[in-house]
């Protein structure tokens, strides 16, 4: 991973139906074909609620309650893809 790429997925991009560049891999010439969502992620909501060690490796759908929001959160229908930057 190149420290300081990427960026967030946004309530916009979602809505929106885009992807956004979560991270940005440099493979020196290998070709990535598949990734997992394994391991540990963080979330922030729009009301600023941080939700920590969010568990995606399973593929099923992450929710919760935003107390400061008022509202639930989720996570679902995350996939990945991969494309070249130079």
């Amino acid at each position: 991973m190149i420290p300081g790429k990427g960026r967030p997925l946004t309530l916009e991009d979602s809505e929106a139906g885009e992807h956004a560049p979560l991270m940005v891999f440099d493979c020196r010439g290998y070709e990535p074909i598949d990734f997992g969502f394994g391991g540990y992620w963080k979330a922030e909501a729009e009301s600023g609620t941080k939700f920590d060690d969010i568990d995606l490796s399973s593929g099923e759908e992450f929710t919760e309650y935003d107390e400061k929001g008022e509202c639930p959160v989720m996570i679902s229908n995350f996939r990945a893809s991969f494309s070249v930057t130079k």
